[in-house]
């Protein structure tokens, strides 16, 4: 028996060798056809679950997303969807693997922290949502919608302390971000309005004032701090709060309203009935300001006729005619008021009990001047004049001879003006005054 040859030995172990080859790549080339047929089927159903879902159709995407699975066990977006779908048929147990499954796989995956918290605090679980929103800050600590999330449940779990330091930190740090501020606005303005009916009044103030720390205009937050002050009887504080909210809105009905009845309650009168004239030109037609303008003047009325210091000096001289006090307060106040006859009136009154009293003669020379009774004014200047020779004393005197000199000539009486002119040239040969007048009328008279 003849055996084959070396040759042909080695060209048979190399075609054995290539035959093995052939094999296993035919073989890995159905293995990976293999998977990606699973992977598109996997594609394809998570498609199909996800449009379920979106249909509201739960149940349905619950058995798509699980049929996925089944081809694909470890596609966390399947994983993910599936939680989602768990929670919207109550099945939360089920829901809670499924994103516990996806975090532990991918723990930067966002949307499953998120979905994970509202599932949490859903259902009352406001611990293990605080958890996962802490969780989530650490893979995303500059993630506004996870702080706000944050600050939401450390509300809920009336964590107010932690919660109130956790919003001041997240302004400080983003004071540009509009929304947190809007956010950080209505927050505080629930804590302070929670404060107001606990009755604390003290913390719903700082709340309250930490609002317009950051939004000086917060009509809201002005208005609550008014309401405040108003309460504790603090007018004047409430004043200062309602001014400042109109600076930013002057023409604000509510609050010029409000600031007329404030300044009623401090008996600002003068001020609250101007104010109600200006609110009366700029809303025309309402009636209520009228009516309000109308009890504002009744109401300062019967204010100053119980508290005016000039009626209630003239009650004192009533019972004590020579009360030198008295008589020196209302001489002051009605020449103050422009009453110039009250005022020579009372002063003249006083010089019947004090009749060389100096400051009595001034007053009366001073009020005879405001009325333009410059004969009588000169006449008392001049006796005060030669009791107290003074250049002071000179000089009111000559300006008073020339005015009433001047009055003379007004009145087309030359021959009274020319000896008044003469008499204040008597004192004074070089009164440049009296001079050019006495010549005008000299020359007048040739």
């Amino acid at each position: 028996m003849k055996y084959p040859g070396k040759a042909f030995l080695m060209r048979f172990k190399l075609l054995a060798i290539l035959l093995c080859l052939m094999a296993t790549l035919c073989a890995d080339n159905s293995y990976a056809q293999l998977v990606k047929t699973k992977r598109t089927n996997a594609d394809e159903l998570l498609e199909m679950a996800q449009l379920h879902y979106n249909n509201r159709n739960y149940y349905k995407a619950i058995q798509v997303s699980k049929q996925g699975l089944q081809k694909r066990p470890d596609y966390v977006d399947l994983h993910f969807l599936l939680g989602r779908a768990y929670v919207q048929v109550n099945q939360f147990d089920s829901a809670r693997l499924e994103f516990q499954y996806v975090l532990h796989e991918v723990p930067r995956y966002r949307e499953a922290y998120l979905a994970a918290m509202n599932m949490e605090l859903k259902i009352g679980r406001n611990q293990e949502a605080l958890c996962y929103a802490d969780d989530g800050l650490y893979f995303f600590p500059n993630d506004r919608e996870f702080m706000l999330k944050k600050l939401a449940i450390l509300e809920t779990l009336k964590y107010y302390r932690y919660s109130d330091n956790y919003a001041q930190r997240l302004v400080n740090k983003y004071p540009e971000d509009t929304v947190l501020l809007r956010y950080y606005t209505s927050y505080e303005i629930e804590h302070a309005a929670m404060y107001m009916k606990q009755g604390n009044m003290a913390r719903a103030r700082y709340e309250y004032e930490k609002i317009l720390e950051l939004s000086p205009g917060n009509k809201e937050a002005l208005e609550a701090i008014t309401n405040i002050e108003i309460r504790s009887g603090n007018y004047e504080n409430s004043l200062a709060f309602v001014n400042r909210a109109l600076i930013s809105n002057p023409n604000d009905y509510e609050m010029l309203l409000r600031k007329v009845g404030l300044l009623e309650e401090l008996k600002r009168y003068p001020e609250a009935i101007e104010l109600s004239q200006k609110m009366m030109s700029l809303f025309p037609g309402d009636a209520k300001i009228r009516t309000i303008n109308n009890e504002l003047r009744m109401a300062a009325g019967r204010y100053y006729m119980g508290t005016d210091p000039y009626i209630q000096f003239q009650s004192v001289l009533e019972r004590n005619p020579s009360n030198r006090d008295a008589l020196n307060y209302v001489i002051s106040l009605s020449f103050q008021r422009g009453l110039y006859d009250e005022s020579l009136n009372w002063t003249n009154r006083a010089l019947r009990y004090y009749p060389n009293d100096r400051d009595l003669i001034n007053r009366k020379i001073d009020n005879l001047t405001k009325l333009e009774r410059y004969g009588a004014a000169a006449e008392l200047a001049e006796r005060r004049w030669k009791q107290s020779p003074t250049a002071d004393n000179q000089e009111t005197f000559l300006e008073l001879k020339t005015l009433a000199g001047r009055q003379y000539l007004q009145s087309m009486d030359m021959d009274s003006a020319l000896l008044t002119f003469q008499k204040v040239l008597e004192v004074n040969p070089s009164y440049p005054m009296a001079m050019n007048y006495s010549i005008n009328i000299l020359a007048g008279q040739k």
